[in-house]
Protein backbone atom coordinates (compact mmCIF):
# COMPACT_ATOMS: atom_id res chain seq x y z
CA UNK A 1 0.00 0.00 0.00
CA UNK A 2 1.63 3.30 -1.05
CA UNK A 3 2.54 5.76 1.69
CA UNK A 4 0.02 8.62 1.96
CA UNK A 5 -2.67 7.04 -0.27
CA UNK A 6 -5.42 9.61 -0.83
CA UNK A 7 -8.76 9.66 -2.58
CA UNK A 8 -12.46 10.47 -2.44
CA UNK A 9 -15.16 8.30 -0.89
CA UNK A 10 -17.44 9.02 -3.85
CA UNK A 11 -15.03 6.97 -6.01
CA UNK A 12 -13.81 4.54 -3.34
CA UNK A 13 -16.61 3.71 -0.84
CA UNK A 14 -15.54 3.57 2.78
CA UNK A 15 -16.54 -0.08 3.13
CA UNK A 16 -14.41 -1.13 0.16
CA UNK A 17 -11.46 0.91 1.42
CA UNK A 18 -11.50 -0.58 4.93
CA UNK A 19 -12.00 -4.14 3.65
CA UNK A 20 -9.03 -3.67 1.31
CA UNK A 21 -6.82 -2.44 4.16
CA UNK A 22 -7.79 -5.28 6.48
CA UNK A 23 -7.41 -7.94 3.78
CA UNK A 24 -3.92 -6.61 3.00
CA UNK A 25 -2.93 -6.78 6.70
CA UNK A 26 -2.12 -3.07 6.78
CA UNK A 27 -1.10 -1.01 9.80
CA UNK A 28 -1.72 2.72 9.94
CA UNK A 29 -4.33 5.45 10.22
CA UNK A 30 -7.14 6.14 7.75
CA UNK A 31 -8.01 9.85 8.06
CA UNK A 32 -11.46 10.96 6.87
CA UNK A 33 -12.77 14.48 6.32
CA UNK A 34 -16.03 15.82 4.96
CA UNK A 35 -16.94 19.53 5.13
CA UNK A 36 -15.31 20.11 8.50
CA UNK A 37 -16.32 16.75 9.94
CA UNK A 38 -13.32 14.54 10.71
CA UNK A 39 -12.61 11.04 11.87
CA UNK A 40 -9.94 8.36 11.86
CA UNK A 41 -9.74 4.57 11.79
CA UNK A 42 -6.61 2.84 13.09
CA UNK A 43 -5.39 -0.57 11.95
CA UNK A 44 -2.71 -2.92 13.23
CA UNK A 45 -1.73 -5.87 11.03
CA UNK A 46 -5.14 -5.80 9.37
CA UNK A 47 -7.11 -5.56 12.61
CA UNK A 48 -9.23 -2.50 13.36
CA UNK A 49 -8.06 -1.42 16.80
CA UNK A 50 -9.37 2.11 17.29
CA UNK A 51 -11.60 4.79 15.72
CA UNK A 52 -12.45 8.39 16.55
CA UNK A 53 -15.21 10.71 15.38
CA UNK A 54 -15.75 13.90 17.36
CA UNK A 55 -16.16 12.93 21.02
CA UNK A 56 -16.98 9.31 20.11
CA UNK A 57 -14.44 6.51 19.94
CA UNK A 58 -14.29 2.75 19.49
CA UNK A 59 -17.12 0.87 17.79
CA UNK A 60 -19.51 3.81 18.12
CA UNK A 61 -17.19 6.04 16.12
CA UNK A 62 -16.48 3.28 13.61
CA UNK A 63 -20.19 2.75 12.92
CA UNK A 64 -20.66 6.48 12.27
CA UNK A 65 -17.67 6.68 9.96
CA UNK A 66 -18.70 3.61 7.97
CA UNK A 67 -21.92 5.39 6.94
CA UNK A 68 -20.04 8.18 5.14
CA UNK A 69 -20.82 8.33 1.43
CA UNK A 70 -18.73 11.41 0.62
CA UNK A 71 -15.55 13.11 1.76
CA UNK A 72 -11.81 12.70 1.37
CA UNK A 73 -9.56 10.02 2.81
CA UNK A 74 -5.83 9.66 3.39
CA UNK A 75 -4.08 6.54 4.63
CA UNK A 76 -0.90 7.02 6.65
CA UNK A 77 0.89 3.69 6.72
CA UNK A 78 2.52 2.66 10.02
CA UNK A 79 0.89 5.49 11.99
CA UNK A 80 0.47 4.03 15.47
CA UNK A 81 -2.83 3.98 17.30
CA UNK A 82 -2.79 5.95 20.58
CA UNK A 83 -5.00 3.31 22.24
CA UNK A 84 -6.96 0.13 21.60
CA UNK A 85 -10.72 0.54 21.91
CA UNK A 86 -11.88 -2.15 19.45
CA UNK A 87 -11.21 -5.81 20.17
CA UNK A 88 -13.60 -7.71 17.88
CA UNK A 89 -12.37 -9.31 14.61
CA UNK A 90 -12.52 -6.93 11.65
CA UNK A 91 -14.50 -9.39 9.51
CA UNK A 92 -17.18 -9.69 12.20
CA UNK A 93 -17.40 -5.92 12.65
CA UNK A 94 -17.57 -5.17 8.94
CA UNK A 95 -20.23 -7.83 8.33
CA UNK A 96 -22.35 -6.38 11.14
CA UNK A 97 -21.92 -2.82 9.82
CA UNK A 98 -22.80 -3.95 6.27
CA UNK A 99 -25.99 -5.56 7.57
CA UNK A 100 -26.88 -2.34 9.39
CA UNK A 101 -26.25 -0.36 6.20
CA UNK A 102 -28.64 -2.62 4.28
CA UNK A 103 -31.24 -2.17 7.00
CA UNK A 104 -30.79 1.61 6.85
CA UNK A 105 -31.51 1.47 3.12
CA UNK A 106 -34.72 -0.45 3.84
CA UNK A 107 -35.65 2.12 6.49
CA UNK A 108 -35.10 4.99 4.03
CA UNK A 109 -37.45 3.30 1.54
CA UNK A 110 -40.17 2.99 4.20
CA UNK A 111 -39.55 6.42 5.77
CA UNK A 112 -38.00 8.59 3.04
CA UNK A 113 -37.47 11.79 5.03
CA UNK A 114 -37.22 13.07 8.62
CA UNK A 115 -40.07 15.41 7.66
CA UNK A 116 -42.31 12.55 6.51
CA UNK A 117 -45.58 12.58 8.46
CA UNK A 118 -46.53 9.48 10.42
CA UNK A 119 -50.11 8.69 11.36
CA UNK A 120 -51.97 5.65 12.65
CA UNK A 121 -53.78 3.69 9.96
CA UNK A 122 -57.51 3.37 10.52
CA UNK A 123 -58.16 0.47 8.16
CA UNK A 124 -58.51 -3.09 9.41
CA UNK A 125 -55.30 -5.08 9.77
CA UNK A 126 -54.85 -8.25 7.72
CA UNK A 127 -53.89 -10.29 10.78
CA UNK A 128 -52.73 -10.16 14.41
CA UNK A 129 -49.72 -8.00 15.28
CA UNK A 130 -47.42 -8.58 18.25
CA UNK A 131 -46.23 -5.31 19.79
CA UNK A 132 -42.96 -4.92 21.63
CA UNK A 133 -42.68 -2.27 24.39
CA UNK A 134 -40.96 0.19 22.02
CA UNK A 135 -43.71 -0.35 19.43
CA UNK A 136 -46.37 0.46 22.01
CA UNK A 137 -44.56 3.63 23.07
CA UNK A 138 -44.49 4.85 19.48
CA UNK A 139 -48.15 4.05 18.86
CA UNK A 140 -49.35 5.95 21.91
CA UNK A 141 -47.32 8.97 20.79
CA UNK A 142 -49.10 8.97 17.44
CA UNK A 143 -52.54 9.87 18.73
CA UNK A 144 -51.88 12.92 16.58
CA UNK A 145 -49.74 12.83 13.41
CA UNK A 146 -46.05 13.64 13.87
CA UNK A 147 -43.06 13.94 11.62
CA UNK A 148 -40.55 11.10 11.76
CA UNK A 149 -38.03 13.49 13.32
CA UNK A 150 -40.48 14.52 16.04
CA UNK A 151 -41.30 10.94 16.92
CA UNK A 152 -37.68 9.78 16.99
CA UNK A 153 -36.69 12.78 19.10
CA UNK A 154 -39.41 12.06 21.64
CA UNK A 155 -38.41 8.46 22.27
CA UNK A 156 -35.20 8.93 24.24
CA UNK A 157 -33.55 6.03 22.40
CA UNK A 158 -30.88 5.84 19.72
CA UNK A 159 -32.14 6.78 16.26
CA UNK A 160 -31.37 3.46 14.54
CA UNK A 161 -33.25 1.37 17.13
CA UNK A 162 -36.33 3.61 16.90
CA UNK A 163 -36.34 3.74 13.09
CA UNK A 164 -35.93 -0.03 12.83
CA UNK A 165 -38.99 -0.59 15.03
CA UNK A 166 -40.88 2.14 13.19
CA UNK A 167 -40.19 0.46 9.86
CA UNK A 168 -41.70 -2.73 11.29
CA UNK A 169 -44.89 -0.88 12.25
CA UNK A 170 -45.10 0.65 8.77
CA UNK A 171 -44.61 -2.78 7.17
CA UNK A 172 -47.24 -4.31 9.47
CA UNK A 173 -49.76 -1.69 8.35
CA UNK A 174 -50.18 0.01 11.74
CA UNK A 175 -48.63 3.30 10.62
CA UNK A 176 -48.84 5.10 7.30
CA UNK A 177 -46.28 7.56 5.93
CA UNK A 178 -46.98 10.79 4.08
CA UNK A 179 -44.17 12.51 2.22
CA UNK A 180 -44.99 16.08 3.27
CA UNK A 181 -46.06 17.64 6.53
CA UNK A 182 -49.56 18.99 6.81
CA UNK A 183 -50.44 21.65 9.35
CA UNK A 184 -52.93 20.26 11.84
CA UNK A 185 -54.99 22.06 14.48
CA UNK A 186 -54.81 21.12 18.13
CA UNK A 187 -58.31 19.86 18.88
CA UNK A 188 -59.79 18.99 22.25
CA UNK A 189 -60.36 15.38 23.31
CA UNK A 190 -63.95 14.34 22.56
CA UNK A 191 -66.32 14.13 25.52
CA UNK A 192 -66.80 10.38 25.05
CA UNK A 193 -63.10 9.67 25.58
CA UNK A 194 -62.92 10.03 29.35
CA UNK A 195 -65.80 7.66 30.21
CA UNK A 196 -64.10 5.06 28.03
CA UNK A 197 -60.75 5.75 29.69
CA UNK A 198 -62.24 5.52 33.19
CA UNK A 199 -63.92 2.22 32.32
CA UNK A 200 -60.69 0.69 30.96
CA UNK A 201 -58.70 2.05 33.91
CA UNK A 202 -61.23 0.68 36.41
CA UNK A 203 -60.89 -2.80 34.91
CA UNK A 204 -57.13 -2.61 35.47
CA UNK A 205 -56.84 -0.55 38.66
CA UNK A 206 -60.07 -1.16 40.53
CA UNK A 207 -61.89 1.50 42.59
CA UNK A 208 -58.90 3.86 42.68
CA UNK A 209 -58.98 4.31 38.91
CA UNK A 210 -61.05 7.50 38.97
CA UNK A 211 -58.71 9.15 41.45
CA UNK A 212 -55.64 8.12 39.46
CA UNK A 213 -57.11 9.46 36.20
CA UNK A 214 -57.96 12.78 37.87
CA UNK A 215 -54.49 13.07 39.40
CA UNK A 216 -52.74 12.35 36.11
CA UNK A 217 -54.84 14.89 34.21
CA UNK A 218 -54.08 17.51 36.85
CA UNK A 219 -50.37 16.60 36.83
CA UNK A 220 -50.32 17.36 33.11
CA UNK A 221 -51.72 20.82 33.80
CA UNK A 222 -54.97 20.10 31.95
CA UNK A 223 -58.68 19.72 32.65
CA UNK A 224 -61.27 17.21 31.47
CA UNK A 225 -63.22 19.96 29.72
CA UNK A 226 -60.28 21.23 27.65
CA UNK A 227 -57.90 18.31 27.44
CA UNK A 228 -55.75 18.51 24.27
CA UNK A 229 -56.38 15.60 21.93
CA UNK A 230 -52.67 15.36 21.12
CA UNK A 231 -51.95 14.69 24.81
CA UNK A 232 -54.22 11.63 25.01
CA UNK A 233 -51.37 9.27 24.21
CA UNK A 234 -49.19 10.74 26.96
CA UNK A 235 -52.06 10.46 29.47
CA UNK A 236 -52.68 6.83 28.55
CA UNK A 237 -48.99 6.07 28.96
CA UNK A 238 -48.91 7.71 32.41
CA UNK A 239 -51.91 5.68 33.58
CA UNK A 240 -50.43 2.51 32.10
CA UNK A 241 -47.38 3.06 34.29
CA UNK A 242 -49.61 2.89 37.39
CA UNK A 243 -50.82 -0.65 36.56
CA UNK A 244 -48.61 -3.14 38.39
CA UNK A 245 -50.22 -6.36 37.13
CA UNK A 246 -48.61 -7.25 33.78
CA UNK A 247 -51.70 -8.97 32.34
CA UNK A 248 -54.04 -6.12 33.26
CA UNK A 249 -51.56 -3.56 31.94
CA UNK A 250 -51.40 -5.32 28.56
CA UNK A 251 -55.21 -5.55 28.42
CA UNK A 252 -55.49 -1.85 29.22
CA UNK A 253 -52.93 -0.98 26.55
CA UNK A 254 -54.67 -3.09 23.92
CA UNK A 255 -58.02 -1.47 24.70
CA UNK A 256 -56.57 2.02 24.54
CA UNK A 257 -54.76 1.31 21.26
CA UNK A 258 -58.21 0.61 19.80
CA UNK A 259 -59.56 3.86 21.26
CA UNK A 260 -56.62 5.92 20.01
CA UNK A 261 -56.98 4.48 16.52
CA UNK A 262 -60.69 5.31 16.54
CA UNK A 263 -59.91 8.87 17.59
CA UNK A 264 -57.35 9.16 14.82
CA UNK A 265 -60.02 8.14 12.32
CA UNK A 266 -62.56 10.66 13.63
Amino acid sequence: MPEGLTGNLAQMPIGDMVRMLTAAGQSGRLDLADRGDRGAIYLRDGAIVHATHGPASGETALRHLMTWASGAFRFEAQAASPEVTIHRPAAELLAEIAAMAAERDAIRKAIPSPEAVLRLRTTELSGPVTLQPLDWQMIVRLGEPKSAAELVGSMGRDEFTVLRSLKGLVTAGLIEVEAEARPTPRPIAPAAFFPTLRQAAAAALGPFATVIVEEEVAAMGATFEAFPKDQISALVERISGEIEDDTRRVQFQQRMVQVIRQLAAA
